[in-house]
């Protein structure tokens, strides 16, 4: 081996390039398997209202009061926010996606449908509550892609849940670019799925 690199010594520098990138490679497959079990252990507990949000350590808090919270990345230049906010509303919480959505200048595409969240979401956050009675809260989701002001392309994730005890909703809304939808969308996943009360 040692005759292989006296030979042709400008190879050398190819296999330590090689053996540098598989080195990466490896500790970052290790790093990604264990991230959702890194925000599991370090995440922060914030309150909006009577609810309780689990959030990565890795977001920073922009604005936090007893009635919302606005998230976002400090360490990177991610086009992403997201933001909790409780809101007065009787109002039926598909009714309350649409205005949320006209308010903020968001037009759906075709393929993006309003819908209630997943079951597995909603018997989990159910069965957090203390509320005993199912006709308490009201769920609303649509998350997919949209325009934003006639100019922007984004990737939206909007849950709305709507307390009827407390005649009030929380607006669950992560906004990224299209791009970076894949980044932070499966961390506001796990939040909207651990929300607790």
């Amino acid at each position: 081996m040692v005759d292989y690199f006296r030979q042709y010594p400008e190879q050398i520098w190819q296999w330590t390039a090689l053996l540098l990138i598989l080195a990466f490679s490896i500790y970052a497959l290790f790093a990604i398997k264990n991230e959702k079990q890194t925000y599991l252990n370090n995440a922060v507990a914030y309150k909006i209202k009577h609810f309780i949000l689990s959030l990565p350590n890795w977001w920073g808090i922009n604005q936090h009061d007893s009635d919302a919270l606005t998230a976002t990345r400090v360490d990177t230049h991610y086009d992403w926010f997201a933001t909790f906010q409780w809101t007065m509303s009787n109002d039926d919480p598909q009714l309350q996606i649409q205005k949320f959505c006209a308010d903020q200048g968001i037009e759906l595409d075709r393929e993006t449908q309003i819908t209630h969240p997943s079951l597995s979401l909603t018997k989990s956050f159910l069965n957090l509550s203390q509320a005993g009675d199912d006709k308490r809260f009201q769920f609303a989701r649509v998350e997919g892609t949209a325009t934003e002001k006639s100019e922007y392309r984004i990737y939206c994730d909007l849950l709305i849940i709507h307390d009827s005890a407390n005649n009030g909703s929380l607006i669950c809304y992560s906004r990224s670019s299209i791009l970076n939808g894949c980044v932070e969308g499966p961390y506001f996943e796990e939040v909207i799925s651990r929300i607790k009360i």
